[in-house]
């Protein structure tokens, strides 16, 4: 999937130097490599991008689901040994599930911890 106008940009420059190589090579043209070549390195530094990009995406979605996991292991644990009551738990459960990602939990954290501050 191209996103961005480079990458617009280099895929067309890539498939019209790929066409002009392949017209150049049927007419008996001695240089018609160079215009495949530039077209196949374009192609090679966009599936390079992408799969760069892939990566990245699917560790960042590992990560924020181990945190999540663990999260809620942690307050199973908590229900389980009776440091928290039913009540508690399932009000602690809501906000867990209100927080998508760590900056939401922590926003999440910082609201919280400034509720108690003004009861106090």
């Amino acid at each position: 999937m191209v996103t961005g106008i480079v990458d617009h940009a280099i895929l067309a420059t890539s498939v019209i130097a790929v066409l002009l190589g392949i017209a150049m090579s049927g007419s008996g043209e001695v240089s018609a490599l160079l215009p495949i070549v530039i077209g196949v390195l374009g192609f090679s530094y966009l599936k390079a991008d992408f799969d760069t990009l892939r990566e990245w995406m699917n560790s960042q979605d590992a990560t924020e689901t181990d945190q999540k996991e663990a999260a809620l292991n942690v307050l199973r644990e908590r229900y389980a040994s009776g440091e928290i009551d039913q009540t508690e738990f399932e009000k602690k459960l809501d906000d867990l599930l209100e927080t998508e990602t760590v900056e939401q939990a922590e926003k999440y954290h910082d609201k919280e911890r400034e509720q108690v501050q003004e009861h106090e």
